[in-house]
């Protein structure tokens, strides 16, 4: 049977994330959001108060393309993915999102300063819990 991802959020997966959900979620399709959608999800705008009628197309979208117990990757604008995150639950979609650790290396330099770079690195997807 395949098991679907739908990716809702503004970054491509890394490979330690692809290699996740195929081994642990047993994920066989990553599916992102067609453009004009992933430019939506991306761009929510600040304005207004109310985002129901905002994200509809998505909600649409998911609907017509997902099946119940398909994975949702949900991270982003805090009210959309708040309310995303409660529709697809009464959805029997199963929304995750991805955990990381901040990873920094310090390199010395001739001039006795030192550069910091930081990293972060995928530690596992965790589902969403009431």
């Amino acid at each position: 049977m395949k098991k679907k991802v739908f990716v809702l959020f503004s970054h491509n997966l890394v490979e330690d994330q692809i290699v996740e959900l195929k081994t642990t979620y047993k994920v066989t399709d990553i599916v992102r959001l067609p453009v004009e959608l992933q430019n939506l999800w991306g761009n929510i705008p600040p304005e207004p108060k109310d985002i129901v009628a905002i994200i509809a197309p998505i909600k649409k979208w998911l609907i017509a393309e997902a099946s119940i117990s398909d994975f949702v990757i949900v991270q982003g604008d805090f009210g959309v993915t708040f309310n995303i995150i409660n529709w697809c639950l009464e959805q029997d979609f199963i929304p995750i999102y991805a955990t990381s650790k901040r990873v920094h290396e310090e390199e010395y330099l001739p001039d006795g300063s030192i550069k910091i770079s930081k990293n972060f690195k995928h530690v596992q997807f965790r589902k969403y819990q009431k």
